[in-house]
């Protein structure tokens, strides 16, 4: 039997109060207000895998009978969220909309590596193309300023020692002037093209680079292409041109091991991910080198990449390891034949090779002696007629006869004042590569002079090595002064 009853105005009690407030009776409809259709029992919502659990849709964490299936966005946005410590049973409701922990983590959540490496390729297109609009630091226009001042020198010199052997053999007097006054401003050309040219760009050409370097390399011994100079099989000559490629392949090497030991920057202590990549190339170039018979480029090869290894945060042991490796490697290639043993030896006792083995050495000390404090003048050198090689391997004896201790000074000067500033801008590049890529040109262009003059006052064995910007050889110069454009694009960017 039913029973319907209604309750107004004050009602009983009943059941225990809670919390301090009374709880008021139930209400009960009446029987006729009740439906005899049947409920039709609606199946919960529940994703596909997802255990069936006995506790109301109100409840449960996830899934949700009012939320929509999660999406693969919304999955990834979610495992975010628990590696960045977000519950996700939190649920906010905003309004009448019920959003979930997906899209509240959304903000929050990491980027995906594919975004990231997105950003991180638009910002360096962005500094590649990047052109500065601020003037160039000093330090430009001083390196700009050493790099002429040496080179027009060095024409003055080349015309002054090579003129009279010219003429006397019946050829132009001006012949190795011209020469070196075309490469000098070829030369000028490409250090300005280079420098123009933002150095992160270069960068990304690094590696064809460095295959075309190592693909001139074998042009030496192609037949009717090779040439020997020197008792070296290090030339080619195409028609007119004749040119050196081991001198392009200092430039390449330097620019691949900047390029691996910034991209290793973090790997410093792992000598085989930087040291072993950077001496695998090195040993290639040198095999390449030696095989030419050129030992003097490979010399100043190694001494490139130990600069930029040490420079780079090379850890101390290793380094000298390394070095010392080197230093018994190249000693054994000079002691394999009697005559490049005799050849480096001869250093060690002037006097008694003299007439022979010392005989350039000697008669360039005779130089260096008659210019004594102002010197003879340009173009009344009296030794350049019987010094071998006076307007290229050996020019420093004619500026020292020539520009007396005046003029000696004054140049070394200038080598010394230009390896400062390319460490100043070294030190205050805006990226690594641009570090690594300026000392390296500094070291590169101190320790060649350095080579050069102590084998002409006889306190090294001779190498064959020019003078940077000073000597004849068109080569030298041509990729000197290209090294240079790198030097001079970094400092140019300082103000970017």
């Amino acid at each position: 039997m039913a029973i319907a009853t209604a309750t107004t105005g004050n009602a009983k009690t009943s059941g225990p109060e809670r919390n301090g407030r009374v709880s008021s009776a139930p209400k009960l409809r009446p029987a006729s207000s009740r439906s005899s259709a049947p409920t039709r029992r609606t199946k919960p919502f529940r994703s596909k895998g997802a255990p069936q659990s006995s506790a109301p849709l109100d409840k449960r964490p996830f899934p949700r009978p009012d939320l929509a299936k999660p999406s693969s966005r919304s999955k990834r946005i979610g495992r975010g969220a628990r590696r960045s410590g977000f519950d996700e049973s939190d649920v906010s409701t905003i309004g009448s909309t019920t959003t979930s922990a997906y899209a509240v983590a959304a903000k929050n959540a990491p980027p995906a590596p594919r975004r990231l490496a997105k950003r991180a390729k638009a910002k360096r297109r962005q500094l590649i193309s990047h052109t500065p609009t601020a003037p160039p630091p000093a330090s430009f226009y001083l390196l700009g300023a050493l790099v002429a001042v040496l080179t027009m020198l060095g024409l003055v010199l080349v015309l002054s020692a090579s003129s009279i052997r010219e003429l006397h053999a019946g050829r132009s007097p001006w012949g190795p002037f011209s020469r070196q006054a075309g490469w000098a401003a070829l030369g000028a050309i490409s250090m300005i093209i280079i420098a123009r040219v933002p150095y992160l760009r270069w960068r990304s050409w690094v590696t064809p680079i460095l295959a075309l370097a190592m693909g001139l390399m074998l042009l030496p011994f192609v037949p009717g292409v090779g040439r020997s100079v020197g008792g070296a099989h290090a030339w080619v000559k195409i028609g007119p041109l004749s040119f050196q490629p081991s001198e392009f392949l200092k430039i390449a090497v330097l620019m691949y091991c900047a390029d691996l030991l910034t991209k290793r920057e973090r790997a410093m202590h792992v000598t085989r991910a930087t040291l072993g990549p950077c001496l695998l190339v090195v040993g290639v170039a040198c095999g390449a080198m030696l095989v030419q018979s050129d030992l003097g480029s490979g010399v100043v090869l190694c001494t490139i990449v130990l600069s930029i290894a040490f420079i780079g945060g090379t850890p101390v042991i290793p380094f000298f390891g390394v070095t010392g490796s080197l230093a018994v490697g190249g000693l054994g290639f000079v002691m394999s034949t009697p005559f490049r043993r005799d050849r480096w030896m001869a250093f060690l006792d002037l006097a008694s090779h003299r007439s022979t083995l010392n005989y350039q050495v000697t008669q360039g000390l005779v130089a260096i002696a008659d210019g004594r404090i102002a010197g003879v003048g340009i173009g009344n050198s009296h030794q350049k007629g019987w010094l071998p090689l006076s307007y290229s391997d050996f020019i420093f004896a004619v500026l020292a006869e020539e520009l007396g201790l005046i003029g000696v000074v004054a140049v070394l000067g200038c080598y010394v004042l230009f390896c400062f500033v390319g460490v100043q801008v070294a030190l205050r590049a805006k990226d690594r590569f641009g570090m690594l890529l300026a000392g390296g040109v500094a070291a590169w262009i101190g320790i060649q002079a350095i080579i050069n003059v102590a084998g002409v006052v006889g306190v090294m064995p001779l190498t064959g090595l020019t003078l940077p910007f000073v000597s004849s050889g068109g080569t030298s110069l041509f990729a000197t002064m290209s090294a240079v454009g790198l030097l001079l694009n970094v400092a140019r960017s300082e103000h970017a």
